[in-house]
């Protein structure tokens, strides 16, 4: 879980925008307003169906992981900024000159 004891008391942040954290938080908990969450949990007739496929239920997992439509875009985006990001920080601790252009 992301949030401990000492961030909750306020002695010590998470660094991250409290409107950030609760969306984590929220997306961790499965609270999200996906269609998934509007058919089983708010029950308003809605399809549960994912906007982009159209093919599985839109949970927080298919967003994140499993929807074939994102799989192909935006989770190799996704990568190749964790990956640049990994790389400059190797770099960095290496004092290891890098082009300013690595940014994704």
């Amino acid at each position: 879980m992301l949030t401990t004891k000492k961030q909750t008391s306020g002695s010590k942040s998470s660094g991250l925008k409290a409107e950030t954290e609760g969306f984590i938080i929220a997306a961790q908990d499965q609270s999200l307003a996906t269609r998934s969450y509007h058919a089983s949990i708010i029950k308003d007739g809605s399809s549960p169906l994912c906007r982009m496929c159209n093919k599985y239920d839109e949970t927080i997992e298919h967003i994140v992981s499993g929807c074939p439509e994102l799989a192909k875009t935006e989770y190799t985006h996704r990568h190749d900024k964790a990956a640049a990001y990994i790389h400059r920080k190797v770099c960095h601790n290496y004092n290891i000159k890098t082009s300013e252009k690595t940014v994704v």
